[in-house]
């Protein structure tokens, strides 16, 4: 019995061993690039035998990574099977698991007699981004980094605010690092960039584990332009723009490749004078106070970078790269505050003129390894990075009260002078290995960063002109933040499926010290942030895709800080050191055929929501602006974005947008709020000759009324019109742009708060005129690259 036992022990043993045998799959992976090391993503490999019947297929995902199974050995071929990319097969035996990379060109076609290379859309839907490519729209020419974000379709940029219509607020990265400044700084930096040195705009909505969590809606990733052609190449470029007053912007780059180094270096100054300001407007029951803040600066800015790369080997590269960035805003600040009893009679008015002289220094500084192990990907990343950024300003405040009548009253006088000062120290190490393995591609990492904020505010009483601090505006506020980050990503293909899962992990200490008041605040929380991408190739015509993400936006540095920064003597705004992060989780289903047509469902849960409130005493007439945490924000909708191309000199991209807000509100002085919205744009494109020199262009975008957090807006829209010329062999370009022909782009908010109307706007002149030239010089066949290093979330945060 025992023997007969075993035998069948034996027997279903080796029937299990044969069987595994006959049915064991051979894993065939690796990656779709382009010459340039970009990659193809959702295009088609195939593998076929020696007869060229088809073996097994499998779409490329996002990075261009592919995953095969056969179901046979031998003599076989591999190639892409795609509309737009062609590759030479590649002959092969296979025996075993193994890793090919595959290069894939854009394909040849003919236009009558002209033969022209396929050029790609100004706008390329993928999976969890979109990418914009400035090249290919006429009226980004001339224009700086923020004015290019704002004719993105989709992407609403209103005064220093940058979000995804119908979606929420964004982070902004420069080539993988996330600038950590506050609204206005951010503004003024991506200004410092012109859209000549921009290679692309990444629209990410859904973030995998490897990108820091940070931003409601995702990250928008400005990858500026690296050339790696041997030998030496560069550009020149500068405008001239006309709004209300003369501004100028001049700079350009240069790059040397020779032998294992590769250098570049580039510079961009702006001189100007610019408009910008607020009105804020609130309607007690007998009474309305107005007020209007219109700023009138002066402004210079220089920005110069150098990157330095150096190859160890054929698989290792060490490199480093700074930045530096000077800006200077000098003008004033002219405020008309009346107040006006009921039956609008006036009853004072309050007048206060303010002169401010801040300069700003930035640096920036990189440390980077990468070494490839292997031809199948497996790839290891150390970025070292620091970040120093220094303002300080000097102000003085001269407030006047006048009657009724006009008559100055004797005792509405205050005058004050202000110094300001400001220090950042940024730290940060990131590693991160991509792993390739028969089972799935994996992608581990961690992050480390420190960060150490100090900054202060005095405020003088100047009676008699005898300086006296005033100890109940002042401010000395000491912040430091500790996040330490773990994650893991896994990427598989199963046959027309690509399945991507991850999960970070983020442990954070803060702690807010306010040195003149004695307040101490610390903060500990560990969040988990997981994030899923499940794509189906239908065919090459139809792709689709479920995105979903959880992210946190913290407050940035100066919303922590409680000190009251003066608008008028009778109104200011103070930072919450009580303020918490929200969270956001993102979920999108989506469509996409042939790759212009991209259909989605979506839908985004805020908790912990904060916002800017404006609180009014109607007894002492004071009024003050603070951030809380009080909104629970559910949106969903529907959205179609369709890129047409009904003639071969005409191309057109259109989205529209429809969507319904729910915000819920934790404050019994705010109520809750719904609405429907929608959001509209089109970006067009005309070749006007046929050497394909002279083109035009127009964008639009039209929003209708929203919700802004726990307000309402009126509808608001812009009109960008320009168009371009190349010459000199395309090596010089001449382009004239309109922007915000209509001055319409700045949304008004309506609030209540304690049953009290307000209104409030925030303005800039964005209309302007634009004459903008860029000439290239040195080897024109380019070849773009660049480097994203560590510190991608702590540069949006600078306060």
């Amino acid at each position: 019995m025992k023997k007969s036992t075993a035998k069948i022990i034996c027997c279903c043993a080796a029937f299990c061993l044969l069987s595994a045998g006959a049915f064991a799959q051979i894993h065939i992976a690796g990656k779709v690039s382009e010459p340039s090391g970009r990659p193809v993503p959702h295009t088609t490999v195939v593998l076929l035998d020696t007869k060229g019947k088809l073996v097994t297929a499998a779409f490329t995902d996002s990075l261009g990574r592919y995953r095969l199974e056969s179901p046979a050995k031998g003599a076989m071929q591999l190639m892409l099977s795609s509309m737009e990319y062609e590759t030479a097969p590649f002959f092969f035996n296979l025996q075993r698991d193994t890793s090919i990379l595959l290069t894939g060109t854009l394909k040849q076609r003919r236009l009558q007699t002209v033969e022209v290379t396929a050029a790609r859309p100004v706008l390329e839907q993928q999976a969890d981004r979109i990418v914009f490519n400035p090249d290919r729209s006429i009226t980004a020419a001339g224009s700086d980094g923020m004015e290019l974000l704002a004719k993105i379709p989709g992407v609403r940029v209103t005064g220093d605010r940058i979000d995804i219509a119908g979606k929420g607020a964004v982070r902004v990265m420069v080539n993988g690092r996330l600038v950590r400044l506050t609204d206005t700084e951010l503004e003024n930096y991506l200004r410092s960039i012109a859209a000549a040195d921009i290679r692309k705009i990444e629209v990410i909505t859904a973030p995998s584990a490897q990108y820091d969590a940070d931003g409601n809606a995702g990250l928008i990733n400005i990858v500026t332009r690296r050339d790696r052609n041997p030998g030496f190449t560069g550009s020149v470029q500068g405008n001239y723009k006309r709004n209300n007053f003369d501004n100028g912007n001049l700079g350009g780059n240069v790059t040397w490749n020779t032998g294992r180094w590769a250098l570049a270096a580039g510079v961009n100054a702006n001189k100007g004078r610019l408009l910008e300001g607020f009105e804020s407007d609130v309607y007690f029951p007998r009474a309305t106070w107005q007020l209007s803040d219109t700023g009138d600066f002066s402004f210079r800015t220089l920005n110069t970078s150098f990157n330095a790369d150096y190859t160890l080997s054929k698989r290792s590269v060490i490199g480093v790269s700074h930045t530096y960035g000077f800006r200077n805003y000098k003008g004033s600040d002219h405020v008309f505050n009346p107040y006006y009893s009921q039956h609008a009679t006036p009853d004072s008015i309050l007048r206060t003129y303010a002169e401010y002289d801040p300069v700003a220094l930035t640096h920036t500084f990189n440390l980077h390894y990468i070494a490839a192990f292997d031809s199948a990907g497996t790839k290891l990343s150390i970025d070292g990075d620091y970040l120093t950024f220094n303002r300080r300003d000097t102000s003085r405040f001269n407030s006047n009260s006048f009657g009724p009548a006009g008559q100055e009253m004797p005792w509405g006088h205050a005058q004050y002078f202000n110094t300001a000062k400001q220090r950042i120290r940024i730290y940060t190490l990131k590693a991160d290995l991509d792993i390739p393995t028969a089972f799935a591609n994996w992608s581990v990492g961690g992050k480390i960063n420190f960060i150490d904020n100090y900054s202060n505010a005095f405020y003088y009483r100047l009676p008699e002109n005898i300086r006296d601090q005033d100890g109940s505006r002042s401010s000395e506020f000491s912040y430091k933040e500790n996040t330490q980050a773990l994650y893991v990503s896994a990427t598989k293909s199963i046959h027309r499926w690509t399945i991507q899962a991850g999960l970070r992990g983020e442990y954070t200490t803060v702690k807010g010290l306010s040195l003149l008041l004695g307040e101490e605040n610390e903060q500990r929380y560990f969040k988990l942030f997981p994030s899923a991408l499940v794509s189906y190739g239908a065919s090459e015509q139809h792709q689709f895709a479920f995105t979903f993400s959880k992210r946190i936006n913290r407050p940035t540095f100066w919303s922590l800080n409680p000190y009251k920064s003066l608008t008028t003597d009778y109104s200011y705004f103070e930072g919450n050191p009580f303020l918490q992060p929200e969270f956001v989780s993102n979920a999108e289903l989506t469509h996409t055929y042939r790759k212009r047509l991209r259909s989605s469902l979506y839908l985004s849960v805020t908790n912990n929501g904060f916002d800017n409130i404006t609180f009014a005493d109607p007894s002492s007439t004071t009024f003050y602006r603070t951030p809380v945490n009080f909104l629970t924000t559910v949106r969903y909708g529907v959205s179609e974005a369709l890129t047409l191309q009904p003639a071969p000199w005409f191309e057109s991209t259109n989205q529209v947008n429809l969507y319904q807000t729910h915000a819920r509100s934790a404050l019994a002085a705010i109520g809750n709020r719904e609405l429907f919205s929608a959001y509209l744009s089109t970006a067009n494109s005309f070749t006007l000759n046929s050497a394909r020199t002279l083109s035009a262009g127009f964008t639009a975008w039209y929003q209708f009324a929203d919700m802004d957090h726990a307000g309402k807006t009126d509808p608001y829209y812009r009109v960008d019109a320009g168009i371009k010329y190349q010459l000199l062999q395309q090596r010089l370009t001449l382009s004239l742009t309109g922007n915000d022909l209509f001055r319409s782009s700045m949304p008004t908010v309506y609030n209540t708060v304690n049953n009290i109307p307000q209104r409030y706007v925030n303005f800039q002149y964005e209309r302007n005129l634009t004459l903008a030239f860029t000439y290239k010089f040195g080897n024109r066949k380019m070849k773009t690259d660049t480097h994203e290093s560590g510190n991608k979330e702590e540069r949006s945060r600078v306060r």
